[in-house]
């Protein structure tokens, strides 16, 4: 039997305590007052039984409303508790939670209407089954081994589980639990299972997307970056893992302005800005690293969502654009280049179209024609020449666009009415599909080659056609060259005298003295006279008077003899007939010796020509090279990208390089009329060792080559030539540098010997290149031989480079020589005689241009200075120059003008060029120098692009105070300008 709820116990216990003491107060006080009231054992009876009723009455009466008022009590609690099961059961049925109870076997007490789903049975039907009933077994068997595992820890238990329900698999989030009674003993489990299927169902496809959206992030080739507001890096992408490994670990968490260079931070900060106010943001560009490692990448920005604030994320996406920067940069420097090539093409280039209209005509182009190149470029050939030579131009171009292949065609055509000749070279520019756009024609302007050429033809024929006999023999006397006249007076065939020695001639009635004499004048370098008996091939002998001279190279080399011969066997039959006229016969030899010194007066004629030649080519030459060099520097001078400056160095470089050799020809030519000369004072070999290393040292570099130098124990300071001894010795270094293609040069110095008046030094420069056979070392330093004088030789070169080295060396009292080994390498030595300085401290080196533009600046910032030039190209290239330096500059385009504007003004220093028209610069100056006043003495100093001694002589004996030669380095002219605007000529010529 089981007590009251507990619940109910402490009412029970008040209505019993009540009724205790109600009963103990009326048994005590009842029977007190009937003692007190009656003393009738009768009527004490009679009141007992009357007290006994009305206790009953009493105590019913109490004991109904005790009892009523805890049923009351009792029956609200049922209400409630009834309420709450009630409240409880729907929300269980209403819960879509699967919720159930088992009992201690495993049976099922309760379930809701979820849990009634998932078994697929009424909860009538499952109250008192187990898990058996409705799941297989081995489920069944996992199920109850939890149950009996919750009922054993007494632990709640939370997990996941796939289940089979007449649904299908569900997976249900389950959390079971014991079930305790009433005394507080578990009584069996309870249970709350989740249907989670959807939701798993959901988060796997979440996942796989993700996973979907990952790979597709990580595929693209660009990087992607999650950025916020403030220019944090969130997130990344790269399609290279361990990439995004590495830039994770090193961007994230960090702002943009923290890894970036401030220009690049820059950028990707105002992309962002943009993109947050806009939504989106394209084509920023920005550039990470420097120079050939500088790296491009265009930025594509989009907001994340439509938050604009200080919290908005953006997604970046950014493409490498490195390589289509760098093609855009090298197809703007191919269009550069051809813009260049076409510019300063010497000869006339020009584009037409196959209907034969002007596309593209040349500056040079244009000058011959007097019109600008919009004014060409539509026309055709009718529209610029008489009609005969438009047909002419029209039919050439026909061949060209007939055959599609190049052509070169010498044409004829008037320019400034006189009759020019040009090589024009002519070919077809095809588009993609091979059909011609245009017809290239690249026309060079040879009217003085075709004259000179005809000159040297008519000497050709002058000799050959001499009715004496010419031979010309080699160092080993064999003949290389017979005229005419030879064979025929000999009877000999060419094939027959050719590189025979011309002993087949003899008659054996020379006398052995004749030879003697003969080689002896030779070996001295002097020219032999006298007659030779020789035999003609038919056996018939003749007498011939012979002239032998030898044949001098420019470096003073004898290289050749050439043989004049007379036949006199005629005279020598009738000598006693001659002796006889002994006196006509002197006024024979007088006339002979007279056309002899004609003759040598019309050698000196030549070689006389030759120079004025070689000058007016050196002018036409260096006039074009002083604006190319002049341009490249003031362009180079100008805000441009490293690429720009390093072309621009090229092309000065390469300008430098021309000069070069027309310098060495010019040497050459000197050396041959024995003109070059030694400029000998005391100078720091320090001095000049860094000006052959200015001049060596880039190229040097730029073949990736390393340049070793040891002049240890050579003397500090020497008395000779520096310029001389660096230009010999940067011909060694461009040698040794054109045979290298890896490895090392070295320039070394030795003290030879030493006495009181000076030193003997040996100079070497060695290198790791090709080397040279013995055969290709016999001639090396002969003028314009090469080790491989083949026509599809690798290397190139003039050949006058070592020749001219070893004239120097001649002239200095040393020598020159060659040690080198096929595929070993070469060493090329040098040695010479230098004095001891008069003074042991020379002075140092000039300062650079940049420290003389600044002195100029300060110094002489606003000095009137006039400038005569008539080419365009040097006066803009000048007018900057002297600009940049703070003067100003007047600007005469000839002499006349020059002496006007001196005339009307007083300048501080007059930069006069000599070549100018109407009047040139000697004359010029003369005319300035007339002028009365002050005018006349002030500073005159002359730019030619004329490069001999001689030039320099007529300069300062028309009245010139000083002598630049074009083209000249910008330090050059600063450093002549502030020497004559700091000492007046007048001072300078009182002094």
């Amino acid at each position: 039997m089981t007590g009251p709820p507990a619940e109910e116990r402490p009412h029970i216990l008040k209505v019993v305590a009540i009724y205790v003491l109600f009963a103990s107060a009326w048994i005590l006080l009842s029977d007190k007052a009937l003692e007190a009231l009656l003393t009738d054992p009768t009527q004490m009876t009679f009141a007992s039984i009357v007290k006994g009723w009305v206790f009953v009455a009493v105590t019913a009466v109490l004991l109904y409303t005790l009892m009523q008022h805890a049923w009351q009590r009792t029956s609200l609690a049922r209400n409630e508790r009834q309420q709450t099961l009630l409240l409880l059961e729907a929300i269980a049925e209403s819960s879509q939670d699967a919720i159930f109870a088992k009992d201690l076997e495993g049976r099922y007490m309760l379930i809701n209407r979820a849990a009634s789903q998932i078994l697929g049975h009424p909860a009538a039907s499952v109250h008192g089954q187990n898990d058996y009933a409705f799941f297989p077994p081995e489920q069944a068997e996992r199920l109850i081994a939890i149950d009996r595992q919750i009922i054993a820890t007494g632990e709640t238990r939370t997990y996941e589980e796939s289940v089979a329900t007449p649904l299908g698999i569900r997976v249900l989030h389950v959390t079971k639990g014991p079930l305790g009674g009433p005394d507080g003993r578990v009584i069996g489990v309870f249970g709350i299972s989740r249907d989670i299927t959807e939701r798993q169902h959901t988060a796997d496809t979440i996942r796989q997307l993700n996973a979907e959206l990952t790979a597709t992030l990580q595929a693209i080739p660009d990087l992607l970056f999650d950025i916020d507001g403030e220019g944090v890096y969130r997130g990344i992408w790269a399609q290279n893992p361990a990439q995004l490994a590495d830039q994770k670990s090193r961007l994230l968490g960090r702002k943009v302005t923290d890894v970036l260079p401030a220009d690049a931070a820059a950028g990707v900060l105002a992309a962002i800005r943009e993109a947050i106010a806009k939504g989106h943001s394209y084509g920023q560009v920005i550039r990470l690293g420097r120079g050939s490692n500088s790296k491009w990448f265009e930025l594509s920005v989009a907001r994340k969502g439509s938050n604009s604030g200080p919290d908005a994320h953006v997604i970046i996406l950014s493409r490498d654009i490195t390589e289509r920067y760098q093609a855009e940069a090298a197809l703007m420097e191919r269009d550069f280049k051809f813009g260049a090539i076409v510019r300063h093409n010497p000869s006339a280039l020009t584009l037409k179209t196959p209907d034969g209209r002007y596309a593209l005509a040349n500056p040079n182009f244009q000058a011959i024609h007097g019109r600008s190149e919009d004014q060409l470029v539509g026309k055709t050939d009718f529209d610029l020449y008489p009609a005969g030579t438009a047909e002419t131009f029209r039919a050439n171009d026909a061949r060209v666009l007939d055959t599609l292949q190049p052509h070169a065609i010498e044409e004829n055509m008037l320019v400034d009415g006189q009759p020019h000749t040009f090589m024009s070279h002519m070919f077809p520019i095809l588009d993609a599909s091979g059909a011609a756009r245009f017809v290239c024609r690249i026309s060079l302007d040879i009217t003085e080659s075709k004259k000179v050429e005809e000159q040297l033809r008519k000497l050709a024929q002058a000799v050959e056609q001499s009715p004496g006999n010419v031979f010309i023999t080699g160092l080993d006397a064999c003949i290389e060259y017979a005229n005419e006249a030879f064979l025929r007076n000999t009877g000999y065939s060419r094939d027959e005298v050719l590189q025979h020695n011309p002993r087949f001639l003899q008659s054996g009635r020379t006398p052995p003295a004749t030879f003697q004499s003969l080689w002896r004048a030779l070996q001295h370098g002097e020219t032999w006279k006298g007659e030779l008996f020789n035999r003609r091939k038919d056996g018939s002998d003749y007498t011939a008077l012979s002239i032998i001279t030898p044949i001098r190279q420019a470096d003073g080399r004898i290289s050749h003899y050439v043989a004049v011969q007379e036949d006199v066997t005629e005279r020598q039959r009738n000598l006693e007939e001659l002796d006889r006229y002994r006196h006509h016969l002197e006024e024979l030899v007088t006339i002979r010796t007279l056309e002899l010194a004609e003759a040598k007066s019309a050698a000196e004629g030549a070689n006389v020509a030759k120079t004025a030649f070689l000058a007016n080519m050196s002018h036409e030459i260096r006039t074009p090279l002083s604006g190319i060099i002049g341009m490249a520097h003031l362009v180079r001078r100008s805000h441009v990208n490293k690429r720009q400056a390093e072309q621009l160095d090229k092309i000065a470089a390469s300008g430098r390089h021309l000069l070069q050799i027309i310098n060495d020809i010019l040497d050459l030519s000197k050396i041959e009329a024995g003109k070059l000369a030694l400029d000998e004072r005391d100078f720091r070999l320090r001095d000049m060792l860094d000006a052959t290393l200015a001049v060596t040292g880039d190229a040097v570099a730029a073949k990736g080559l390393q340049l070793h130098t040891d002049f240890t124990g050579l003397p500090e300071v020497l008395h000779g030539d520096p310029t001389r001894l660096s230009q010999a010795l940067v011909n060694y270094i461009g040698n040794a540098l054109k045979f290298t293609e890896h490895g090392t040069i070295s320039l070394r110095g030795y003290l030879v010997a030493e006495d009181a008046s000076g030193y003997l030094l040996r100079f070497e420069v060695s290198d790791t290149g090709i080397g040279m056979s013995a055969e290709q070392q016999a001639n090396l330093f002969e003028a314009f031989e090469q080790a491989d004088n083949s026509t599809t030789r690798k290397y190139g070169g003039t050949g006058l480079g070592l020749a001219i080295t070893r004239h120097i060396a001649q002239l200095m009292g040393g020598e020159v020589g060659v040690s080198s080994e096929a595929g070993a390498g070469s060493t090329f030595w040098m040695s010479g005689r230098f004095g001891k300085p008069d003074d042991t401290h020379p002075v140092a080196a000039a300062p650079s241009d940049e420290r003389l533009e600044v002195r100029l600046n300060k110094e002489h910032a606003g000095t009137h200075v006039l400038l005569a030039e008539d080419n365009p190209v040097n006066q803009e290239v000048a007018l900057l120059l002297l600009g940049d330096a703070g003067l100003n500059c007047d600007l005469a385009e000839d002499g006349a003008e020059a002496l006007r504007l001196a005339g009307e003004r007083d300048y501080a220093l007059i930069l006069m060029d000599i070549q100018m028209p109407v009047m040139d610069g000697l004359q010029a100056t003369r005319a300035i120098r007339s002028l009365p006043g002050h005018r006349a003495g002030v500073p005159i100093l002359a730019m030619t692009a004329n490069a001999f001694a001689e030039d320099r002589e007529n300069c300062l004996a028309a009245g010139m105070n000083d002598f630049i030669a074009k083209p000249f380095e910008p330090d050059a002219l600063y450093a002549i300008l502030l020497k004559w605007l700091e000492r007046p000529a007048a001072a300078d010529a009182a002094s």
